[in-house]
């Protein structure tokens, strides 16, 4: 009996304790972030000189490719624009590749790419220079994405 009620007080206590980290503070201490991210599993990603071709799935049935200029992974110095996308490498483990897009106002703001940096990682891949391919990276000044 002793035994019993040493268990009942204990889960009380640790229900008690557990109580201030799931409410919110009155003055508003939590924040609603201004971007809104919309995460796709990456099915494989493709190393090109211009860039990073991306192979998504938008239906079971349905594959899709997107452009990404390499100049959107770089900062430049001359005109102190913010990236478009920044690469993420992700150690060995369970994590599957994956794009993150953030929205702001309703447009895309900026992109991150979760990719494995094990190059031998099943979802890496290579192409060779192509000019058919070379053109499909030129001009591009905003993400275009068919999720739907």
């Amino acid at each position: 009996m002793r035994t019993f009620q040493f268990f009942v007080i204990y889960t009380v206590l640790l229900f008690l304790a557990t109580i201030p980290a799931f409410t919110q503070d009155s003055a508003g201490s939590s924040q609603e972030s201004e971007f809104y991210v919309v995460q796709i599993p990456i099915e494989r990603i493709y190393a090109h000189n211009k860039g990073y071709i991306i192979e998504y799935r938008k239906t079971p049935m349905i594959d899709r490719q997107l452009y990404l200029p390499i100049d959107w992974f770089i900062y430049s110095k001359e005109t102190k624009e913010p990236l478009k996308g920044e690469i993420i490498l992700l150690g060995s483990g369970k994590v599957w590749p994956h794009l993150s897009i953030y929205y702001k106002d309703g447009a895309i703001d900026h992109i991150r790419v979760y990719v494995r940096k094990e190059s031998w990682h099943q979802t890496w891949g290579y192409t060779a220079p192509s000019s058919s391919l070379d053109a499909k990276f030129d001009n591009l000044s905003e993400l275009k994405i068919d999720l739907y």
